[in-house]
């Protein structure tokens, strides 16, 4: 029991950090807390995580309990690890580099209708990656069939349009980085 509650708490202190620090560390990266786009695309981000933890957490902690799971040694493929760790290293990059670039100026600044197209598909690539999160139970990091909770193949909701909605979503949000 004491396991449980401890494991909970890191959780959740993990959780407000991300949420919460993550937003805040790299608007300080990009050198100036006066940066709209970067509050609204950060927050956005933050927000869109904690609203799928939360979601999970209240309507199907199957799932959250499947998207935390770690892979475990010799039941994943080493290609599937490796194109995992590449994915996390890529998606604390795709986080740091707009706020860098920021502050060092490495591309320049791009007219505010460019902004108004990121801002529509970064809505576009949440709404994607939410309704990916809801319709889909079965949704896990690593390939694996989930026979032990019953898993088949979803094909409604944003499945009936699009094989594999979070991926699209998360590109619609990697190509939004870069209005902003």
């Amino acid at each position: 029991m004491r396991s449980r509650w401890i494991k909970t708490a890191l959780l959740s202190l993990a959780f407000v950090a991300y949420v919460f620090g993550a937003p805040i560390l790299l608007i300080w990266l990009s050198g100036s807390w006066r940066w709209v786009q970067g509050w609204i695309f950060y927050g956005t981000y933050a927000a869109l995580f904690g609203i799928s933890v939360l979601w999970m957490l209240s309507k199907d902690p199957g799932l959250l309990a499947e998207r935390m799971r770690w892979p475990r040694r010799g039941e994943e493929s080493r290609a599937d690890m490796a194109i995992l760790f590449g994915i996390k290293v890529d998606a604390i990059a795709w986080l740091v580099l707009p706020a860098l670039d920021r502050r060092f100026g490495w591309t320049p600044r791009l007219p505010l209708w460019t902004a108004a197209c990121g801002g529509l598909l970064l809505a576009v690539g949440c709404f994607l990656m939410l309704r990916s999160i809801t319709d889909n139970t079965f949704l896990s990091q690593v390939v694996r069939i989930q026979s032990d909770r019953g898993q088949r193949v979803v094909s409604t909701g944003v499945y009936g349009f699009v094989r594999h909605p979070m991926y699209l979503g998360a590109s619609l949000l990697f190509v939004a980085a870069r209005f902003w």
